[in-house]
């Protein structure tokens, strides 16, 4: 990797932001901001800030982030192989209710909220969490890739 690319890296911060208005069945996503920084080392510190609007009592949201991803790698033959690789997710904290964490098909699951307690109207989750990707095992370059959001978030996303 060389300086510019390693600096790059090192300085990069992703910055979404969501307007995600989808009823899914007793609350919906009134807005989704998520903010990444990548470091060098291949890490990456997620913040993510959830507004959720409740239209019906319900005991809170569930969060599933994938940890598992493929990729097709081109080596410097031109071949292009498929690459499987797994991220390792630490650190998890959520602010604005008390939460769980499991592993369930390949995503870390954080469900969001008390089994005691029913909520109603607008409601705020930050989600922070460190997630490290995998060597890329390819030495002539590195890639940065990841879908921080994950194919199944329950949100119409209308803003990127």
């Amino acid at each position: 990797m060389n300086k510019i690319t390693k600096l790059s890296v090192l300085l990069f911060v992703l910055l979404f932001s969501i307007n995600a208005k989808a009823n899914l069945g007793g609350y919906y996503y009134s807005a989704i901001h998520v903010e990444a920084v990548v470091h060098e080392n291949n890490t990456w510190e997620i913040t993510e800030r959830e507004d959720v609007f409740f239209t019906e009592p319900r005991h809170g949201v569930y969060r599933y982030i994938p940890y598992t991803f493929s990729l097709d790698v081109k080596n410097g033959k031109g071949e292009v192989t498929n690459k499987k690789y797994e991220c390792k997710i630490d650190d998890v904290e959520v602010s604005g209710s008390e939460y769980i964490t499991e592993d369930d098909n390949n995503n870390l699951v954080i469900r969001i909220g008390s089994e005691d307690e029913l909520v109603t109207g607008a409601h705020t989750y930050i989600i922070k969490y460190k997630l490290s990707l995998p060597d890329d095992r390819t030495p002539d370059f590195d890639f940065i890739y990841t879908n921080i959001l994950g194919a199944d978030m329950p949100a119409e996303i209308n803003k990127f």
